[in-house]
């Protein structure tokens, strides 16, 4: 195998798949990116148990083949060259990556069967990427890193009346987001995929314009982007009833501005120094009372005006949930709604319910 590529075009490429290689332990090759030559075309894959990502470009072939190559170090080895092109050169031991006066000679992995479903031949959901990048941008952080409960660590696409509807929750919290005018197309009617390879799809979405084809198989899930495909497996596993946590009403109700909010919990946050520590927020018929305290460092505490109706009472929160909550919610006003100091509260946009997130006070002592 190879060609002559300009060292940016194929730093990004390599970049792009990288991110989908383990580095040890799973996968086909664990560590390992394929490259294939084909006439002047250069495919990349790399792929674990969960996602595949394969990218394709242009170059300037010299001799087709294949190779597995060090994925990162190759990323690392192509960013170091200096401006300009870059050759790459493989044979049954090494792959020679060469540009000015600058040679690196890796070891490559022995070739071995990578083996990635392709898209189903059924037709394609049409999403824009903007919206599709958004909506994960909101759930996706709700999602649990706790492989002790597969189920908590994906991400639900469901059909929601005449549109899509993604959830996520870790138990101390729930994200949803709906995408009316969007159908999802699934035998079921609802798939789970690995919050993994959504984090990566959604910033994969951030360097792309359009729209995104996405195909529902029975294991997988394709989402083409251009010349950038990314494959996720769909979990096995049944994912909560999320319904019965939304809480259906609620007597007492807070409607303050965004950002005045996060800069007062950004502040707090300061002397939060562990997961059992909170932030507090104290309501009254003005405005809210921002405050932390802590015994080894000392406290602080900041009132902001807000819209306030319902009784007075006064809520702990991790600050990490909250901040992430408000920062999800999109327009200059945030509402959260609550019953009482124990029961969820729920927080959303003042002017849309296309998104909101169920949050879990903690107990203030």
């Amino acid at each position: 195998m190879k060609f002559r590529c300009e060292r940016d075009l194929l730093a990004e490429a390599l970049s792009v798949t990288a991110r989908a290689v383990p580095a040890r332990g799973s996968g086909p090759a664990p560590g390992s990116l394929r490259l294939e030559v084909l006439g002047d075309k250069l495919v990349l894959l790399g792929t674990d148990t969960e996602m595949a990502v394969e990218s394709s470009i242009e170059v300037s072939g010299l001799g087709d083949g294949t190779c597995m190559v060090p994925a990162r170090l190759a990323l690392d080895a192509v960013k170091s060259m200096p401006q300009g092109a870059v050759t790459v050169e493989s044979d049954e031991l090494e792959a020679r990556i060469s540009g000015a006066r600058s040679q690196f000679n890796l070891r490559v992995a022995p070739e071995v069967e990578m083996p990635v479903p392709k898209p189903p031949t059924s037709e394609a959901v049409g999403i824009d990427a903007t919206e599709l990048a958004e909506a994960l941008r909101q759930v996706v952080r709700a999602a649990s890193n706790d492989n002790d409960r597969p189920s908590l660590t994906g991400i639900l696409l469901t059909s929601q009346g005449n549109g899509m509807r993604f959830v996520a929750t870790d138990s101390y919290r729930l994200a949803l987001r709906d995408l009316p005018g969007r159908s999802l197309v699934s035998p079921e009617g609802r798939i789970l995929l690995p919050s993994r390879s959504m984090a990566e799809l959604q910033r994969l979405l951030s360097a792309h314009q359009g729209q995104v084809d996405v195909y529902f198989g029975d294991l997988e899930v394709w989402f083409a982007l251009g010349s950038v495909r990314l494959m996720s497996r769909v979990l096995r596993a049944e994912f909560p009833n999320y319904e019965k946590l939304i809480p259906d009403s609620a007597s007492n109700r807070l409607l303050i501005g965004k950002e005045a909010a996060l800069d007062a919990l950004r502040r707090a946050r300061l002397l939060v120094k562990d997961v059992t520590s909170s932030v507090r927020i104290r309501t009254s018929p003005t405005g809210i009372e921002v405050s932390a305290s802590s015994a080894e460092l000392g406290e602080v505490a900041e009132d902001i005006e807000a819209s306030y109706e319902g009784e007075e009472m006064v809520l702990g929160f991790n600050p990490v949930f909250l901040m992430e909550a408000i920062e999800a919610v999109a327009g200059d006003e945030v509402v959260m709604e609550m019953r009482d100091v124990s029961k969820p509260v729920l927080i959303r946009a003042a002017e849309s319910a296309d998104y909101i997130c169920v949050l879990m006070p903690i107990r203030v002592v």
